[in-house]
């Protein structure tokens, strides 16, 4: 491994380990020429879409694990919850009652985590760079499968949309694609410019989306690794990305404490909000596109219409490094420091809160 390459990886340590305060972030456009301007979505002048999310209830603190949640994923099913800590320990949790079911000691950190398209297994990749496929209804310590997929930290892990395969981004600066049935490794490897620091899919399937440790956004076709577009947004690390359902828009926050809504088809910059203090380390959208959650180092979940960027709701938190909406749109669950998972729903009175 060149010096480079570690001088890289002990920056990304440094910056994933503390807080970041950044300040004078500037935002260039895409890499369209005119896409430094920031206007409105077609949708600009329609009124907000009602989010159930104007209002929300905290309806359970659970004290999951001993040390900081890094990862977390809900099944596509709405029944499982996983969370994966910074103390090496994978769990598995019944999202509704917040009942632990499972608990599985990993060799290092768990990064990354998601569930394939039909609930019924889920993936975990590990600082280490191992990527692992379990079985949701398995008992023990063993993986379906596991492998050395990658030189070190998996931070972007997703399933295609027909579960065949599992995309893994590292910051060893490659993507791979692996067979989800037996792991063997699909097509070629692709190689970035820079730390792979989230992936995203969109619901066709031959498209990735990336956000590297430069600040750059990318998409680029799977089998070809052929370059579609670039999305610029400034000199700082984008631990964020997400997409919006009818693969429309796409949403990244990072360093910069600024959050960025692209339309994907002009490459355009729409939004940028401003209103978090500190790094953001996760985005969600609703399953129904209207609203966005953000969360991040400085100890809130704030809460928006989507995609205006009208801000709904800012709830304190601990630094959170995980944040998902259920795909049934009940629930919002953030995870970070303290081990805590927050799990929330709509609504104006709360229940009362338990702590587990």
């Amino acid at each position: 491994m060149g010096v480079a390459l570690r001088s890289r990886l002990a920056s990304l340590s440094l910056l994933l380990a503390t807080a970041l305060m950044l300040v004078n972030c500037q935002l260039p456009g895409s890499d369209t020429s005119d896409s430094a301007s920031i206007s409105p979505p077609t949708t600009a002048e329609k009124p907000d879409a009602a989010s159930p999310w104007q209002t929300v209830k905290l309806v359970r603190t659970m004290a999951a694990h001993r040390s900081t949640v890094r990862s977390l994923a809900i099944s596509p099913d709405s029944q499982t919850l996983a969370t994966g800590s910074l103390g090496r320990r994978l769990k598995v949790w019944a999202l509704a009652s917040g009942e632990e079911l499972r608990e599985i000691p990993m060799q290092q950190s768990v990064e990354s985590l998601v569930f394939s398209p039909n609930s019924q297994t889920f993936a975990s990749g590990e600082y280490g760079g191992m990527l692992k496929i379990w079985d949701r209804a398995g008992e023990g310590n063993e993986p379906q499968i596991a492998v050395d997929a990658h030189e070190f930290a998996i931070y972007g892990l997703v399933f295609s949309p027909d579960g065949s395969t599992v995309i893994s981004g590292s910051i060893d600066e490659t993507i791979k694609v692996w067979d989800s049935l037996t792991g063997e490794q699909v097509g070629n490897t692709i190689q970035t410019d820079d730390s792979v620091l989230r992936l995203v899919i969109g619901s066709v399937g031959d498209v990735i989306g990336y956000s590297l440790f430069n600040g750059e956004v990318r998409f680029r076709y799977l089998q070809s690794g052929d370059l579609i577009r670039g999305f610029a947004s400034g000199a700082y690390p984008q631990f964020a990305l997400t997409v919006s359902p009818d693969d429309k828009y796409l949403v990244a926050g990072g360093a910069s404490n600024i959050i960025v809504i692209w339309d994907i088809e002009s490459g355009r910059i729409i939004r940028a909000m401003t209103q978090h203090t500190d790094a953001i380390r996760d985005l969600a959208i609703s399953p129904d596109g209207t609203t966005l959650a953000s969360t991040g180092s400085d100890k809130t979940v704030k809460i928006w219409s989507f995609p205006e960027g009208k801000l709904l709701n800012s709830l304190d938190t601990m630094r959170s490094f995980a944040i998902a909406f259920s795909p049934d749109g009940k629930y919002l669950v953030s995870a970070g420091d303290e081990g805590k998972v927050m799990i929330w729903q709509p609504g104006s009175e709360p229940d009362d809160e338990t702590e587990d």
